[in-house]
């Protein structure tokens, strides 16, 4: 047995914090959670680990990444000419880095052609560590649409229903389906892609399989479009108009809200690089200056967008959109920290990158918060982050499934 001492605890439920906590771990199990003088006397062979002025949190869930589009700041480019294989292998250290930031489970919201599923069957096997994963395998998107360089084209109702249903055979558990145009060449995040019809097939045949269909969208048309499809859960959801840019539609968040509908606003996107270059424009380079006009303007209507989507009851999760070129896959603790930024407190924020994700992401029973019988998916960060969300980014500890691992 284990024993975790800390100063406090956050649970994940969004209950209050527990001072004086202990964490009892049986194998990969937690089998106590409470204060330490109301615990059961542990074994006297039980390794007792007193991590002093820390909070012990479960592990993270970063909810939209992309980990086999690794993300390397110095020539981020490069990525996209390196074959699959290649790819795959850089995956695994991108997946240890996740996991040692405090992310024990990932959510791939999109990968070349198979490469999530070997990624997988890698860890599954003890070939490499990382965080749990959630897969969607390939993005579905119509022909030349975005993403389509993974392999998962489709067109019209049958096709896409072809598609998912392949993917679900490969082992998807969950379908992503490009509503819109995004970071992909010659595509527009502002115009809807997917018809209504073909978006209501890849939601059905994700129903039938008692899971869910999420939609990349950027565009207030592919909005409604997945809204009237049913698509049960909008990733990005920026609400960018035919000119390009982002506008808050009030009657389309309050349709997104009462049909129940999940958001990833993803809102750390190009976070870090607008953050490391505010205070030195003039410096900047000419390709920089070049992008600094529209990124740094996007971002601060995205912040206004998800305080105005929290203030409507809209559930939101954390995603960090790693990958591409928007950001490192170590760096969730930033997306809690905008999100506090916008509004949102923190307990709401840590409960979205822990307990309400697990539960909307289907894994409620396995991980997501501190209860006797889950996996032991535990986190220590130095300080208190309900007093500093900031404190999320010290992580101390990583135990995923009773190991620590960092």
């Amino acid at each position: 047995m284990i024993v975790l001492q800390a100063a406090r605890l956050v649970d994940g439920t969004g209950g209050p914090p527990i001072s004086q906590p202990a964490v009892h771990v049986e194998g990969s199990r937690i089998t106590y959670v409470g204060t330490s003088r109301e615990a059961p006397p542990p074994p006297p062979n039980a390794e007792v680990i007193d991590l002093g002025d820390r909070t012990l949190l479960p592990g993270l869930i970063d909810c939209h990444a992309h980990p086999v589009m690794p993300y390397f700041p110095d020539d981020p480019a490069q990525v996209f000419t390196w074959p699959d294989e290649v790819k795959l292998l850089a995956a695994t250290r991108g997946l240890d880095r996740a996991l040692r930031s405090g992310v024990t489970t990932l959510r791939d919201c999109g990968a070349p052609h198979s490469t999530a599923f070997r990624l997988r069957e890698a860890l599954d096997l003890g070939l490499v560590q990382g965080p749990r994963l959630i897969l969607a395998g390939r993005m579905v998107c119509p022909t030349g649409g975005h993403g389509y360089p993974h392999g998962g084209e489709a067109d019209g109702p049958h096709g896409v229903r072809k598609v998912v249903r392949e993917l679900f055979k490969e082992g998807a558990d969950f379908v992503k389906v490009t509503a819109t145009g995004g970071g992909t060449a010659r595509t527009l995040r502002h115009r809807a892609t997917f018809t209504v019809k073909e978006l209501a097939a890849a939601a059905e045949e994700a129903e039938l399989r008692e899971t869910y269909a999420t939609a990349h969208v950027h565009g207030i048309e592919g909005m409604q479009r997945c809204l009237d499809a049913g698509i049960q859960m909008l990733e990005h959801a920026t609400f960018v108009g035919m000119d390009g840019r982002e506008h808050f539609d009030h009657d389309l968040a309050l349709r997104i809200r009462d049909q129940d509908v999940t958001v990833v606003p993803t809102l750390q996107v190009h976070g870090r690089w607008i953050q490391e270059r505010k205070d030195r424009l003039a410096e900047l380079s000419a390709a920089d200056k070049a992008f600094w006009p529209h990124r740094s303007d996007s971002f601060e209507r995205r912040l206004e967008l998800v305080a105005q989507l929290h203030e409507l009851g809209v559930r939101l999760l954390m995603g960090s959109d790693s990958g591409w070129r928007t950001g490192p896959i170590d760096d969730l603790a930033f997306g809690l920290e905008l999100h506090v930024q916008a509004g949102i407190s923190p307990m709401e924020a840590i409960v979205s990158a822990t307990g309400l994700a697990a539960k909307t992401l289907g894994v409620g029973g396995v991980t997501g918060t501190l209860q006797a019988g889950k996996e032991a998916d535990v986190i220590a960060v130095d300080g208190d982050p309900l007093a500093d969300i900031k404190a999320m980014a010290r992580v101390h500890m990583v135990m995923r499934a009773g190991r620590i691992v960092a």
